[in-house]
């Protein structure tokens, strides 16, 4: 029913990026109503930012998009008074403006000049942030909410699950050693390691490498030079040595400098299109013929069949399988930020990342494919993110001289986290996963056990529909809604800042108004 001289309640848990674009979209879409909206933002950070985007952030601590698909605003309600965080920055930050990588912190002030930007331009909307953790979710008789931080807050007619990242799950570090670091954020967990010592981190991607420049360049250390000239200057603070694991006993790819020629993303594009809906086999054809096609018109072509094999296995079959694992990884490492600096020309490895970053948004579009397929489709793009995903070469140069100078070292990067020990510290540097399946937070464990939101066997987030109306034990939940990582499996690529990635913000908006105006 509309409603009536009462206000129509919202809260959105969780305030970072995703928290912020749903406000947005329901902000755009709320200026025609007649009713009062109340929206309660909860997070224990400011809106906007969350924990990655914090504006103290050290600097090295780099954003790991193209700064260019950042943006508040979805492309059609841009404007002068509504820019993209390149636009913004040209005006208020232009030493910075022309970064493809800035600092997080950086895109943290564009975000929370965003929230206050969003808030002055819809008076008529009471909104307010509530700086709690929600702990618990509770349905009153009559289907309205009340959220349980500290104290009772609520009722609301609608919650929205944006909450980002788990603070805990099942897989955490638990034991390693008397005083194991079980997080690299906040990056001030690190002050704990003494310098001199030896390191051991679980993990070897990007939060790896924010936690190794925290304990160099974060502590005096200092990079000189540039390209292939880059050295690591030492500062007598940072440890002894740092030994990064992995699961695939390998580093991140680093991603090039230059972008394709366009006859190159066409021909890519072209293969994309050849994907059936929910096929993982299709798929599979259609990244192989894109990164070789791509291969062809840069003038470097690769058989279709060694493109295969290093897509299945994550290793090019025409590079030299002798010497230790470690050796092998730097190697691997190495050659990808010599191809992302133009030096060497390119092969699959490189093909297909920058296949899989093209035809992203077909992926987004129709997957997840059918349970039977799941496996191999959690398997091809854990390989594939690898090639595409990784650092920016900024940060890529700064840890092969890291390598170079003999700080990391990867002698054990595929061994289990004993291995070369003892170690003086060991660092969880393994996010907890997408999704609900595995985390513990209170919150996510009350809405599981409770039956409200639901989780499909072999996935790992949770039923939505369309519209992120959450699906429970028992068929759609009213009231209840999610967005971003909570729902990964059930929608994929959460962990974005691109708003054309997803039109889901903007379905739940206008399901919203519809319920406030009495039309749906």
């Amino acid at each position: 029913m509309a409603v009536g001289a009462s206000a129509f309640t919202i809260a959105i848990l969780g305030a970072g990026p995703k928290g912020l674009f749903a406000l947005e979209s329901i902000l755009a879409q709320s200026h025609t109503m007649s009713a009062k909206l109340r929206i309660d933002l909860f997070d224990p950070q400011e809106p906007g930012i969350g924990a990655a985007y914090q504006p103290s952030l050290p600097n090295y601590l780099r954003l790991n998009v193209d700064a260019n698909i950042v943006s508040t605003w979805p492309r059609e309600r841009r404007s002068a008074l509504r820019p993209s965080w390149r636009e913004w920055a040209q005006s208020v930050e232009p030493t910075i403006a022309a970064e493809g990588f800035p600092s997080r912190a950086a895109v943290g002030r564009y975000f929370r000049w965003s929230f206050q930007r969003l808030v002055e331009s819809a008076p008529h909307v009471q909104v307010r942030h509530i700086a709690s953790t929600v702990t618990d979710l509770r349905r009153s008789h009559c289907g309205r909410w009340h959220v349980l931080p500290d104290t009772d807050r609520g009722p609301y007619d609608e919650v929205l699950l944006t909450v980002g990242h788990g603070a805990t799950w099942d897989g955490a570090l638990l034991d390693a050693g008397e005083t194991p670091v079980t997080s690299v954020y906040p990056i001030e967990n690190l002050d704990t390691v003494a310098p001199h010592t030896r390191v051991r981190f679980r993990g070897a991607a990007l939060t790896f490498i924010d936690g190794a420049l925290a304990l160099t360049e974060g502590r005096g250390g200092r990079f000189e030079g540039h390209g292939a000239h880059c050295r690591y200057v030492r500062s007598g603070s940072e440890p002894r040595s740092i030994y990064p694991s992995s699961r695939s006993g390998s580093f991140l790819h680093a991603k090039p400098r230059t972008v394709l020629p366009r006859n190159a993303t066409d021909a890519a594009l072209k293969e994309w299109t050849k994907v059936d809906s929910g096929d993982v086999d299709s798929m599979e054809e259609s990244i192989v013929g894109a990164a070789h096609a791509i291969l062809w018109e840069l003038g470097v072509p690769a058989a279709h069949e060694r493109i295969l094999e290093t897509l299945r296995t994550g290793w090019d079959p025409a590079q030299p399988l002798t010497g230790a694992v470690g050796v092998r990884a730097v190697d691997a490492f190495r050659e990808s930020v010599e191809i992302g600096r133009g030096e060497k020309h390119p092969g699959p490895a490189y093909a297909l990342g920058r296949a899989w970053a093209i035809g992203y948004q077909t992926v987004v579009d129709r997957f997840p494919g059918p349970s039977p397929d799941w496996e191999k489709f959690m398997a091809l793009a854990a390989t594939l993110e690898r090639f595409a995903f990784g650092p920016p070469l900024v940060n890529a140069e700064k840890l092969l001289a890291l390598i170079d100078a003999g700080l990391v070292v990867s002698d054990y990067i595929a061994g289990s986290l004993a291995d070369g020990g003892p170690y003086d510290k060991c660092i969880d540097a393994v996010l907890p996963p997408p999704g609900w399946r595995r985390l513990t937070d209170p919150l996510v464990t009350s809405l599981r056990d409770s039956g409200h939101v639901s989780i499909p066997d072999g996935r790992r987030g949770i039923m939505i529909t369309d519209d992120a109306q959450v699906i429970g034990n028992r068929g759609a939940t009213h009231g209840l809604s999610a967005l971003g990582r909570p729902t990964e499996d059930t929608v994929i690529g959460n962990d974005t800042l691109n708003r054309a990635l997803h039109d889901t913000p903007e379905r739940w908006a206008t399901r919203v108004m519809r319920r406030i105006e009495g039309t749906g």
